[in-house]
């Protein structure tokens, strides 16, 4: 099957993408509703220059389509694996009609909830729905209804978050409509992701990426690393970002283990082994 790709970063380079790809022909294209930000650590966490994308209303970005099989596709998400695959449309850069449907790489995810009154549960429920996310829906009992959730990805979030209402009113017979919160949220793959500080800036909980890559939980590590660095800075220390560090060994540990639990969520056949 072919695949239309569209490269926006150092993939735009015939030398760095025959790493992974060789001989591919390029079409320059423009995606609309996108900017590009740089908002990614490198992997040794020195250099926030690693490219991304944002949804950004109005916004447009020009990059490089090429067509790709289903093979190549995997081989190359395996290079991009700090990035989650999305589908959106490629213009023609100089005539702006209408080209493909087109794979983009993006890395963050929408979570949109609401409370809906009138319903009740027992339980809280967690939902993994390939459908919708590769990362989980919620449905929590509150004192005025239940609370009615899903992370998506920022690719037609609002589509993704009917069809997960659509399937919970089939499923538990809930509907309705109640006041929507949506919010940016990060989901961190690896302790490289992770970011404390340097020099005399430090950094501590969901912005130095210290967030649950499974349930998305962050509180707990914004409260305990906020901790440390201010132990860390009103310690006697002539290198308090170094006893910052130190201090929150504990909690990377910690995450390293999620970090496993989370691959294990993200793959259907080994999720059984947690749920």
């Amino acid at each position: 099957m072919k695949n239309s790709f569209v490269a926006y970063g150092s993939l735009m380079s015939h030398r760095s993408l025959s790493r992974t790809l060789p001989d591919k022909k390029f079409y320059p294209v423009i995606v609309k509703g996108y900017k590009r930000i740089f908002n990614m650590m490198d992997e040794d966490g020195i250099d926030s220059d690693v490219l991304n994308l944002a949804v950004s209303s109005g916004a447009k970005f020009n990059g490089l389509m090429f067509h790709i099989n289903n093979k190549e596709l995997k081989n190359l998400m395996n290079r991009e694996k700090d990035y989650n695959l999305e589908k959106t449309k490629s213009f023609d850069f100089k005539t702006g009609k209408f080209v493909s449907e087109s794979f983009i790489v993006i890395d963050y995810y929408v979570a949109i909830q609401e409370v809906i009154s009138g319903f009740n549960l027992d339980k809280a429920y967690f939902i993994f729905d390939d459908e919708i996310t590769d990362f989980y829906g919620w449905l929590i009992p509150k004192t005025e209804g239940v609370e009615v959730g899903v992370a998506v990805s920022p690719v037609n979030p609002k589509e993704k978050y009917k069809l997960f209402k659509k399937k919970v009113e089939e499923r538990f017979g809930i509907k309705g409509k109640g006041e929507i919160n949506s919010a940016i949220v990060l989901r961190p793959k690896s302790v490289k992701d992770l970011f404390l500080g340097v020099d005399s800036i430090f950094i501590c909980g969901e912005a130095a990426g210290l967030i649950s890559p499974s349930s998305a939980e962050g509180i707990s590590f914004a409260l305990l690393s906020g901790k440390y660095c201010a132990q860390a800075l009103n310690s006697d220390s002539k290198m308090p970002l170094y006893e910052y560090k130190k201090n929150c060994k504990g909690l990377l540990e910690r995450l390293n283990l999620k970090f496993k639990k989370s691959e294990k969520i993200r793959n259907t056949k080994k999720r059984k082994e947690f749920f």
